[in-house]
């Protein structure tokens, strides 16, 4: 049955979600004229640790003042229950978001795990476990700002424990590996189930396949292995160090915080814990190479090298060009060849050979070759065969002595 007015201030409106310790209402403040979310604290009216929670509730969150907690205003009795007089935050649950959207984008989910990281982190600073972080518990307001809720059944480590013997605390698909085993809740039982949040969100359902049975959801998280992540991306590693089997192989919520915050500002230069990764979709984050920053400035590039033929087997290593060099050379040698047989081959013949010059002198002829010095034979043979030489002289003989 809808209450009507609480504790004759605060009038309820309708009801809003459901808690793990009670329903939530909306209701309208009517001395201060805003409104409010109240929640009545457990089920049965006067049960002995109902009051002990809803107290230790408004505490913690009171201490931690910020502002990715939904904010406690006040607690009031009413007709022996207790109510939380809470901030109300128009918006809609990261759970019902993946109902409606599905699969959500790689960047905004890891803005929000990013704020959430940094509000636990200081809620683990101070020695308070959530103990039921879920995507039904990250209220998101209509600007994407993100508020954990429902520290009902988060304890500080300084707390006394309330919680029945036999009563399991926290939502199976969230609990991590230690917590399925029956082992005492930390700060990295958070981390873990902030992981698999992120795991819900990017992917579009949970890493573990919900059971029938709530036991059996236990035992797969106990000791089996998470679905492999597909469209996770570069935030995939991330998770993956999050929700480490080994509480001591994860990281804490402050190192979560500051890597999720990387991811969703575009960068994907940090590396990750070797092994982090798992799934086919899961991606390690590794350095940027240097090529790719170096392409975009105006630095000349250097020329490739020249091509070098490999070399066989048996040969020696070669030099770039050398083939082309040797080639040159051969055909040089046979041209100079071919020259010298021409010129070679002219001399022997009645006609001047071209390229040849005709000099006259009172004495005789002498037929000079450019590319050969002139020898007493070749004069005398030039002189006898050449047609444009001038007849010579007929020279006095002298008397022989008798």
């Amino acid at each position: 049955m809808q209450p009507q007015v609480i504790a004759g201030r605060y009038e309820v409106t309708r009801a809003i979600g459901s808690g793990g310790m009670g329903t939530v209402w909306l209701a309208r403040d009517t001395v201060l004229g805003r409104e409010v979310a109240i929640k009545r604290v457990g089920a049965l009216p006067g049960e002995p640790a109902a009051a002990a929670r809803a107290m230790r509730e408004a505490r913690i969150a009171a201490s931690l003042n910020d502002a990715h907690v939904v904010g406690v205003y006040d607690i009031v009795d009413e007709d022996d229950a207790h109510w939380l007089v809470m901030e109300y935050v128009d918006g809609q649950s990261l759970a019902e978001q993946i109902r409606d959207e599905g699969p959500l984008p790689v960047a905004r989910v890891a803005g929000i795990g990013a704020l959430v990281a940094r509000a636990l982190a200081k809620a683990h600073q101070r020695g308070i476990v959530h103990r039921d972080i879920k995507p039904g518990n990250i209220l998101i307001t209509k600007s994407g700002n993100p508020k954990i809720s429902d520290f009902g059944i988060a304890r500080a480590h300084a707390d006394d424990q309330l919680t029945q013997t036999g009563f399991m605390t926290g939502t199976p698909s969230y609990l991590s590996p230690e917590l399925a085993r029956g082992g005492d809740p930390t700060s990295a039982s958070d981390v873990w189930a902030l992981g698999a949040t992120l795991y819900s969100a990017v992917e579009g359902a949970p890493a573990y396949e919900a059971q029938a049975n709530p036991l059996a959801t236990l035992q797969m998280i106990a000791s089996g292995s998470p679905r492999p992540m597909e469209l996770a991306g570069p935030l995939g590693g991330a998770i993956a160090a999050m929700m480490a089997p080994e509480a001591s192989d994860r990281w804490d919520m402050t190192t979560a915080a500051d890597h999720l915050d990387r991811i969703a500002r575009g960068d994907m230069t940090m590396p990750l814990p070797v092994g982090a990764a798992f799934g086919a979709g899961a991606t390690e984050l590794l350095p940027e190479p240097m090529e790719s920053t170096q392409r975009l400035g105006a630095a000349p590039v250097d020329e490739p090298p020249a091509y070098v033929p490999p070399a066989g087997p048996d040969d020696e290593p070669r030099r770039p060009g050398g083939r082309g060099w040797i080639i040159a050379a051969l055909v040089l040698l046979l041209l100079g060849l071919a020259l010298a047989y021409a010129l070679t081959s002219g001399f022997g013949s009645n006609t001047p050979t071209p390229g040849t010059t005709t000099t006259v002198t009172s004495t005789n002829t002498k037929t000079v070759s450019p590319s050969r010095p002139p020898s007493s034979s070749t004069s005398s043979s030039s002189s006898s065969s050449s047609s444009t030489s001038a007849p010579p002289r007929p020279r006095p003989r002298r008397p022989r002595p008798p």
